[in-house]
C-alpha cells in the first residue's frame, strides 16, 4: 500500500486471511430475503487482514496474537457467481483500516476519511466509559480494484483530503495469506 499526500510518501503492508471473512454490503447488495432467494449470487466479499511493517514480517496464526494486530479490510463488489461475470476485471471496492495499521505520520490526514460516528454509537461508548481511541478509528477509502489475467491485483484512488491530494495505490506483491483462526 503506497500513500502520497502532497510531498509525503509512505509505504506499508498487510496480509489477508486465506479466504473471505464475510460479505460486503455495498450499495447494490441484496437487502431482503426475498431478493436473495430470487437471485442467489454473491454480492461481494470482504477480506480481513493484518498490518505489517515489512512484506516478510512474520505472522502468527494464534488468534490471541491476531486480535492485538491492527486490522485492515479490503472489500469489493465482485460477483463471480453471477452469470457472465467470469471475465470481469474492474471492481468497485473499499479499503478500510484502523489508523494503528498505518504509519502514524499519516494519521492527521487519514482521520478526515473516518466516517462520522452516529449519535447512538457515541452515546453508547460514553455510557460504557470506553471512548474510541485514536488508533482504533477506521478511515474508509473508495477504490477501483483491477485484476489482470495472471492473477495480479491493483487498486488506485486519488482523493482530496483537507485541501491536499491523497493518492493511494494498492498492489498485491505475493499470494501468501494468513490462515483464518476461526
Amino acid at each position: 500500500m503506497d500513500f502520497e499526500i502532497g510531498v509525503q510518501h509512505s509505504t506499508w503492508y498487510f496480509r489477508t486471511h486465506d479466504r473471505q471473512g464475510y460479505s460486503w454490503r455495498g450499495a447494490d447488495s441484496l437487502q431482503t430475503t426475498a431478493e436473495l432467494i430470487a437471485s442467489p449470487y454473491t454480492g461481494g466479499y470482504r477480506l480481513v487482514g493484518y498490518a505489517a511493517a515489512a512484506p516478510d514480517a512474520p505472522f502468527s496464526s494464534d488468534a490471541r496474537d491476531l486480535m492485538r494486530a491492527p486490522l485492515v479490510w479490503l472489500a469489493t463488489d465482485d460477483r463471480p457467481t453471477a452469470p457472465g461475470n467470469a471475465e470481469r476485471r474492474v471492481l468497485r471496492g473499499m479499503f478500510e483500516f484502523k489508523l494503528a495499521a498505518a504509519p502514524e505520520s499519516l494519521w492527521n490526514d487519514l482521520e478526515a476519511l473516518v466516517p462520522r460516528m452516529s449519535e447512538r454509537d457515541s452515546v453508547a461508548l460514553a455510557r460504557m466509559g470506553r471512548p474510541l481511541e485514536r488508533g482504533a478509528k477506521q478511515p474508509q477509502l473508495p477504490l477501483t480494484v483491477q485484476l489482470d489475467a495472471s492473477g495480479g491485483v491493483r487498486a488506485d484512488a486519488t482523493l482530496t483530503v483537507r485541501g491536499r491530494t491523497l493518492r493511494v495505490v494498492l498492489q498485491r506483491l505475493d499470494t501468501l495469506s494468513i490462515r483464518r483462526p476461526f
